[in-house]
């Protein structure tokens, strides 16, 4: 079965579904153009894994679930990868939906400037090494988004500690 389109016609979210419904075993490819790809992988219906970008399991689904534009082909015949979802699909698709929500204003913070609240001691907090990568690149004068990219780090990871170190009081955040 060849089972392909575009994302400005027909809605990830659909797509889901509709492999979902009909029992399919395979990979949903989908390339988003200058970003790259995602892959979602079926078993019997079932969403059983999900990559992006920057995100593997629920995480990536959420960051494909907000793509918008692209093109998108169903391929059959495949080795699966080890699962890394193993919720119901439409469980897995609700929650997806609202971690969307989340995961978009939780993405602007890319844009803003994080300093060191110098006002604390950060020996007083337990931080762990990818924390500690964060804080050692903050200069005052790169964006989250330059940070991210100079470590190396996973998008809903990275925005996920440095939520935590901003409710900690360790960071502030600025527009530039």
């Amino acid at each position: 079965m060849e089972f392909k389109g575009d994302l400005g016609f027909l809605g990830i979210n659909d797509v889901i579904q509709t492999l979902s419904s009909m029992g399919k075993t395979g990979k949903l490819e989908i390339v988003i153009p200058k970003k790259g790809k995602g892959e979602l992988f079926f078993k019997n219906g079932k969403l059983i894994h999900a990559h992006s970008i920057d995100n593997i399991g629920k995480e990536a689904l959420i960051e494909i679930m907000s793509w918008r534009e692209g093109s998108f082909r169903f391929i059959e015949n495949i080795i699966l990868p080890p699962p890394t979802i193993d919720d119901d699909t439409s469980k897995t698709i609700l929650e997806a939906i609202t971690g969307q929500d989340e995961f978009k204003s939780k993405e602007e913070t890319l844009n803003f400037i994080p300093e060191i609240n110098n006002d604390i001691k950060l020996d007083s907090f337990i931080l762990d090494k990818d924390e500690w990568r964060i804080v050692m690149s903050i200069d005052g004068k790169k964006r989250c988004r330059d940070i991210i990219e100079e470590i190396g780090s996973e998008k809903v990871k990275f925005l996920n500690m440095i939520e935590e170190m901003y409710k900690k009081g360790i960071i502030f955040l600025r527009k530039e």
